[in-house]
C-alpha cells in the first residue's frame, strides 16, 4: 500500500506542501473547485469501482464497497453537517449515478473534458469532509486536505479479507465503518 501516515507524521506539513499541485487547474476542474470552495459545507464522496469489478484478483483482493456502507456514512456526516453537499467522485461515475441516489444535495462530478488523474485529488481534498472508497487515490485525496476539523470515513477492513492486514494505514483521526452492517 501506497499510504500509512505513521510512515511520515513527523513530517505531514512539509510532505502537504511537496504534494501541492504545482500546474494550475484547467477551466472545467477550477469551475468545479470553485462550487467546493463557495457551495457551503462539502463532502467528496469517492466510489472505486473500474478495475475493483473488472480484475477478479483484486475483487477477491480489495472488493468493491456495497452502497449500504456509503448511505450509512452519509446518515453520519448528516447528522453532524446537515446542509453539506456531496461531491461524488468515481472511476465509474455513470454507473454511480445510474445506481446510487443519495438523498439531500448532491453534485456527480464528471469531467466536461479529460482531466488529469491529479484534478480529481485536488477536487477531493478541497471538500471540507470524505468518505471514501478502499482505494489508494481516495485516501490520497482525503488526507491531503489539511483541515484538523475535517471528518473522512474510511471502510474496515480495508480488504476483503480482514486477515489480509490490518487497518494500519487509516490516519486515528479519521472513522472506520464497517463494509457491511
Amino acid at each position: 500500500m501506497w499510504q500509512s501516515e505513521r510512515f511520515f507524521a513527523p513530517v505531514a506539513d512539509l510532505l502537504r506542501l511537496h504534494f501541492s499541485f504545482r500546474y494550475p487547474p484547467q477551466p472545467s476542474v477550477e469551475e468545479m473547485a470553485h462550487r467546493i470552495r463557495t457551495g457551503g459545507p462539502s463532502v467528496a464522496v469517492h466510489f472505486r469501482r473500474g478495475d475493483y469489478v473488472r480484475n477478479p484478483s483484486f475483487n477477491r483482493k480489495l472488493g468493491v464497497l456495497p452502497f449500504d456502507y456509503y448511505e450509512r456514512a452519509i446518515a453520519f456526516v448528516r447528522e453532524r453537517v446537515p446542509d453539506a453537499v456531496l461531491y461524488i467522485f468515481s472511476d465509474d461515475i455513470d454507473t454511480i449515478e445510474r445506481e446510487f441516489r443519495p438523498s439531500g444535495p448532491h453534485v456527480f462530478v464528471r469531467a466536461t473534458q479529460p482531466w488529469h488523474a491529479y484534478d480529481k485529488i485536488r477536487l477531493i481534498s478541497l471538500c471540507d469532509h470524505a468518505i471514501i472508497s478502499n482505494s489508494t487515490f481516495a485516501w490520497w485525496g482525503a488526507w491531503l486536505n489539511p483541515s484538523s476539523s475535517k471528518i473522512v470515513i474510511a471502510p474496515s477492513p480495508w480488504f476483503s479479507t480482514p486477515s489480509a492486514h490490518p487497518n494500519q494505514f487509516v490516519p486515528p483521526s479519521w472513522i472506520q465503518f464497517p463494509r457491511q452492517s
